[in-house]
């Protein structure tokens, strides 16, 4: 089970654990259609998925400036990784995205689960 646009999909089911078929009814009922793409994000900053999510933050206070997906991958944890217009999860340092193109791809947003 596929559709154009669903890497927010993909993404959640990667770092959750759960089935691609339950992610994707999770995102419907916050307000994802179908083959469209879903402000992910917004979604986990709002706390419609839970308040067990922490957002990536440097030392210095500053969020994710000059970070790349792979600088991610080095770190613990089971991600959710915005790129620009692009989701994927990274799970203990794997990524979990065969479209990446890049991962020196310059990171948006990074959540951390748990």
């Amino acid at each position: 089970m596929s559709e154009p646009n669903d890497c927010t999909v993909w993404a959640l089911a990667h770092c959750t654990g759960i089935p691609y078929a339950e992610a994707h009814e999770t995102l419907a009922r916050l307000g994802r259609r179908p083959n469209c793409r879903f402000p992910l994000g917004r979604a986990i900053v709002d706390g419609d998925l839970g308040a067990c999510w922490r957002r990536y933050e440097f030392a210095t206070g500053h969020y994710l400036v000059g970070k790349r997906v792979a600088d991610i991958a080095r770190e613990p944890g089971r991600w959710i990784v915005i790129t620009w217009e692009h989701a994927l999860a990274i799970v203990e340092g794997a990524i979990s995205d065969p479209y990446l193109e890049d991962p020196e791809a310059f990171v948006t947003f990074a959540w951390r689960l748990g």
